[in-house]
């Protein structure tokens, strides 16, 4: 799921991120 490129990349740190925020606020 890793696309050429830096885009993928970014992709990959904000959909992350955004999972651990929202583990967060539904535990929260």
């Amino acid at each position: 799921m890793v696309e050429k490129g830096g885009k993928g990349r970014r992709e990959e740190v904000v959909t992350r991120e955004y999972t651990i925020n929202l583990h967060k606020r539904l535990h929260g």
